[in-house]
């Protein structure tokens, strides 16, 4: 769901005869048990205050010095002047399908899309197909379909809510090593929610977007964040 989903929920609660609770609280615990504290009067838990720099520790103190990689990444790249496979994170959103179609529009490159698998997912091919079918349903709900080759378009099963972006471990060993280029467009944007709701997606997720693109082979990152529409904040 979505806080404009929330909305609608505590509306209707207010409706049947419940109490008015406020979306700020009902996201603090976005339970059926923290829904029935709030509605029983409990006060809404509140969530401790995080240290910025810790957090970011969580992240990065085990990543190395990446400096003679990167030197060889861009003798690479200019050398070869190629990029021809993309891995595309949040591809069923808004801002990455624009971006998926604007790849297969202008480029020739191979793109592989990470989407989520439907729920009981064993990772089969007709998992994998029914994705592609979503993806595509969701790119002609657009109008991007038109004027590029479908076939360049490859979908993996994944979620970078999970550890390795949610990819079968070996399919993550293979594109860790085929990949040129990673455009990280995934994320929760929820600006409602707390920062527990929002860590698995938005921080782990690009932890994880950048722990594929610097292993294996190094890869570029192009990373897209709502901080831009907001450029002073």
């Amino acid at each position: 769901g979505h806080s404009l989903l929330v909305t609608q929920l505590l509306t209707r609660i207010s409706a049947l005869g419940g109490p008015k609770l406020k979306v700020a609280d009902f996201l603090k615990t976005p339970t059926v048990s923290g829904l029935v504290k709030l509605a029983r009067g409990d006060a809404a838990e509140e969530q401790p205050a995080r240290y910025l720099p810790h957090e970011v520790e969580k992240y990065t103190h085990d990543i190395p010095d990446i400096n003679l990689g990167m030197q060889a990444y861009w003798r690479y790249i200019i050398f070869s002047n190629s990029a021809q496979r993309v891995l595309l994170t949040g591809a069923t959103g808004y801002v990455g399908a624009h971006i998926l179609a604007r790849l297969m529009q202008s480029t020739q490159s191979q793109v592989f899309c990470v989407v989520r698998p439907q729920a009981e997912s064993s990772g089969s091919d007709a998992d994998r197909e029914a994705a592609r079918s979503r993806l595509l349903a969701h790119l002609e709900a657009h109008g991007l379909l038109e004027g590029w080759d479908s076939d360049r378009l490859q979908v993996v099963l994944g979620d970078v809510a999970l550890p390795r972006l949610g990819i079968a471990e070996d399919d993550y060993m293979f594109l860790r090593q085929m990949i040129d280029v990673v455009v990280h467009t995934a994320a929760n944007v929820n600006l409602a929610y707390n920062y527990d709701l929002l860590e698995s997606a938005n921080v782990q997720g690009t932890a994880s977007a950048i722990e594929f693109a610097r292993g294996g082979k190094f890869k570029a990152l192009h990373y897209i964040s709502t901080d831009g529409i907001f450029p002073e904040i």
